[in-house]
């Protein structure tokens, strides 16, 4: 590998200490210089996506990086990158005095130079080379053994949930990455009653009820609507797992009508709590206060008592 003498790299201090951790092998064959001149139809650089990416494996792993694709100009040699430009910028922050990587380099005849890499890059990029979905990361992460995945894995075990091919286990219920760890984040325990809750009265899950639940759940003034040893919490079991789903299906705790808040869960948890409320007073039950989470919900969309099941 040639090595310059008197390349600069001034990454933010976050990223510089991660600097010269260097381990792994790189790949055999050719070679293309880290300042290879971009096609003409490469994306925009998104250097917050390499630094989030050099925190997260702590360094550069050469193994890793597989092969740069190039193209060149079989009359003058003229070189043009067209896939690995954000691999190739994390190798120049952090091994300053690494100047070349190894690369697949495709001989072009003159007239198609431009055309050609245009068309390679539509196709690596938008044909079958899809990038990879939240689920199939997670699984690949799971399989890696990652701390942070096997946590959110044994949280999916305890709420019976399967996420892609990630405790895809006869019984689970499916749901997708992104809202599961929005969920978790919110509180492990309010996620796993919520999904209690759901999965008793309705048998089925749907992500925006899900996520609105916990939320409500998860906060102080409300949580005692997920301890089934009290008599509101267990009236609450009992109105959400029984007389709703007597007339409604699991959609119906969406409320879309709320769906104008800023975040969706606080629609839906401002929904599930004005009719709870409602259902308690028909039974002339006593219930919980609206008041916090109707100011939450108001905040930024107004007044509105219509969306009530």
């Amino acid at each position: 590998m040639t090595i310059a003498k008197n390349r600069k790299v001034s990454p933010p201090k976050s990223i510089q200490k991660y600097i010269g951790k260097e381990w792994g092998t790189w790949a055999p064959g050719d070679r293309i210089p880290v300042d290879t001149p971009l096609s003409k139809c490469q994306r925009d650089y998104k250097e917050q996506n390499v630094f989030k990416y050099i925190k997260k494996i702590g360094g550069l792993d050469r193994n890793l990086f597989g092969y740069a694709t190039a193209i060149r100009r079989k009359s003058d040699g003229q070189l043009a990158l067209v896939n690995g430009q954000h691999r190739i910028n994390l190798v120049k922050i952090l091994s300053p005095l690494t100047t070349e990587v190894p690369a697949q380099i495709i001989d072009v005849e003159d007239e198609d130079f431009d055309r050609y890499g245009s068309r390679f890059f539509h196709q690596i990029n938008g044909g079958v080379n899809k990038a990879l979905t939240n689920e199939e990361l997670f699984y690949a992460q799971v399989i890696a053994e990652d701390p942070e995945a096997l946590a959110i894995r044994q949280a999916l075990v305890k709420c019976q949930l399967s996420c892609g091919k990630v405790n895809n286990e006869v019984g689970t219920l499916p749901i997708k990455y992104a809202t599961f760890v929005k969920c978790l984040a919110l509180g492990g325990p309010a996620t796993e009653r919520a999904v209690q809750l759901l999965r008793k009265g309705f048998k089925s899950m749907n992500e925006v009820a899900l996520h609105g639940l916990v939320y409500l759940l998860s906060r102080k003034e409300y949580e005692v609507l997920g301890n089934r040893s009290v008599a509101v919490g267990k009236h609450f079991e009992t109105w959400l797992t029984q007389a709703v789903p007597m007339f409604h299906s699991v959609t119906a705790l969406t409320f879309p009508k709320y769906h104008n808040a800023k975040s969706w869960e606080v629609g839906v948890a401002y929904g599930l709590v004005q009719s709870f409320v409602k259902h308690q007073r028909n039974q002339n039950l006593s219930a919980i206060q609206v008041g916090t989470i109707k100011e939450i919900y108001e905040e930024s969309v107004g007044k509105d008592d219509s969306g009530v099941l």
